[in-house]
């Protein structure tokens, strides 16, 4: 990994239900280049910096992870999560964007930045406001596109559009997954590999409703210019959430 952006440190997520805390962590998020190779199923795939724009992040903290208090919570409710996070590379920038509203829409957690890449000499800039709108696929709760609205302190507007083009299912990395989920304990040393055929995966199946979309990216700034690039959508909606009509906790889009 060779990084084209400074890190940027995210808000703080905070998150209580009641007297527990169920969230309490801080993470980074940095843009930039990977070069090497993957092996899958004895074919070796090569990867350059010049083609490979990536993201790296990192998180420290109290998450809803491992194993599970064993104490009663007699707050809890049914499980609400909204969350959206878009870190995208452009040829001199970089973008970045996050989410997490309760279940009228109301964010509790939120983040727009562009940051300067390569030798750009940009400096950083924090969003006065953001907004979000998706596009979803009916029959899931995956969007096939969103549009990021970020609003500058000079009164200025920069749209982006991510355009979905493929689908990473986050259960591959555990996210989700009943034997391999983060945080259990497996002994010393345990190593397993799944195969899945992505024609059955039913997008009503909510083992599969985390995802990262590998998006195409158009950036148009306050002056009208246009900046293509490339990034991720990552997006996990378990619960309610009022501005799609989401009423229960894996009800899909109409």
């Amino acid at each position: 990994f060779s990084a084209r952006t400074a890190a940027v440190e995210e808000p703080r997520f905070t998150r209580r239900v009641g007297a527990m805390t169920s969230m309490d962590y801080t993470r980074l998020t940095q843009n930039g280049t990977y070069d090497g190779w993957l092996m899958v199923n004895g074919e070796r795939h090569e990867l350059t910096r010049a083609e490979t724009w990536g993201t790296r992040d990192r998180s420290w903290g109290i998450r809803g992870v491992g194993d599970r208090d064993t104490q009663v919570n007699p707050y809890a409710s049914d499980p609400q999560f909204f969350w959206l996070w878009a870190p995208v590379n452009f040829d001199n920038c970089a973008s970045f964007y996050h989410l997490n509203a309760d279940a009228a829409g109301k964010p509790w957690n939120s983040m727009g930045r562009i940051v300067g890449a390569d030798d750009s000499v940009a400096p950083a800039e924090e969003m006065a406001t953001t907004s979000s709108h998706l596009d979803y696929r009916s029959g899931s709760r995956i969007a096939r596109a969103a549009n990021l609205e970020f609003n500058r302190d000079n009164g200025g507007r920069t749209s982006i559009r991510l355009t979905s083009q493929q689908t990473f299912y986050m259960r591959g990395l555990g996210y989700m997954h009943p034997d391999w989920g983060h945080g259990q304990y497996k002994g010393e040393l345990a190593t397993g590999f799944e195969v899945y055929d992505l024609d059955t995966i039913s997008p009503a199946d909510p083992g599969y409703f985390h995802i990262q979309a590998i998006c195409a990216a158009a950036m148009t700034g306050p002056e009208g210019s246009t900046l293509r690039g490339k990034g991720i959508l990552e997006q996990l909606v378990v619960g309610a959430y009022e501005p799609y009509g989401f009423k229960g906790l894996f009800d899909v889009y109409p």
